[in-house]
């Protein structure tokens, strides 16, 4: 005699019950897995950052604590798949000449350093300017340093006061909170948006520290800064963790 088994499927209930735990699970576990990959993002980006605040160290003191400077001095460009650190085409023309990247570029000796985990292929900002195939952009370098700017930013005629000579380490009021290099984007850690007092940039500053900090200068009101107040070695820095409120209504430097 044969015996034959009896196997019991599922009923179509039962497999719309599993399937509903498991989009209630899902729900529930993929806002946690983006808040991971966003803190995994934000400490490669902090480790970038840590890096390159270290490479342009290592570069003032080789150049009598002088920081990269010269005319027209730009930004942290870098060469696509199809350019080279010798030719970086933009609408401006080739930024090879006056790229602060490639002076740092033998302090780190890793071109990933430069790129933001948030802006892969250096283009969100691209907008026509550049090919991102020749060249990208995911730092931002902030030109005072290398253009000797201070405030006050313009003079009395409204033009940009730019003597073109880039500042020793000696001559900035505070390198700790004056900002070198950062994100291109508030909002790429600040949960997609940058309200005032809300917005935190990863930034490295002109003493070689990096950190996730308040980045609330560009909402200073008007007379009490230049653009971003920080930029431009004012005489009394302001510390933006401590002195503002969300409005940065309590600023008053002298």
């Amino acid at each position: 005699m044969f015996r034959h088994s009896l196997r019991r499927g599922f009923t179509l209930i039962e497999l719309l019950v599993v399937i509903a735990i498991i989009a209630i699970l899902a729900a529930i576990l993929m806002p946690v897995f983006a808040q991971a990959r966003e803190k995994a993002r934000q400490a490669t980006c902090l480790s970038n950052l840590k890096q390159l605040g270290l490479a342009a160290m290592m570069y003032v003191q080789d150049y009598d604590e002088t920081y990269p400077g010269g005319p027209g001095v730009s930004g942290l460009w870098i060469p696509g798949p199809q350019g080279s650190w010798s030719n970086l085409p933009s609408i401006w023309g080739n930024l090879a000449p006056t790229n602060v990247a490639v002076r740092l570029l033998p302090y780190v000796k890793n071109e990933q350093v430069f790129i933001d985990p948030n802006d892969p292929t250096g283009d969100r900002f691209a907008a026509g300017r550049w090919n991102s195939q020749f060249t990208r952009l995911s730092y931002w370098w902030h030109v005072g340093v290398s253009q000797g700017w201070s405030w006050p930013t313009y003079d009395a005629s409204g033009s940009l006061n730019n003597p073109g000579r880039p500042y020793t380490l000696a001559s900035i009021a505070a390198p700790a909170q004056l900002q070198l290099i950062q994100d291109n984007w508030a909002a790429y850690h600040s949960g997609g948006r940058c309200l005032p007092g809300e917005c935190r940039w990863i930034i490295a500053f002109a003493d070689g520290h990096a950190k996730f900090t308040k980045y609330i200068d560009a909402w200073v009101p008007p007379g009490r800064r230049p653009w971003t107040w920080n930029l431009y070695n004012p005489p009394r820095p302001v510390d933006v963790q401590v002195e503002c409120d969300p409005n940065c209504r309590t600023i008053a430097p002298s």
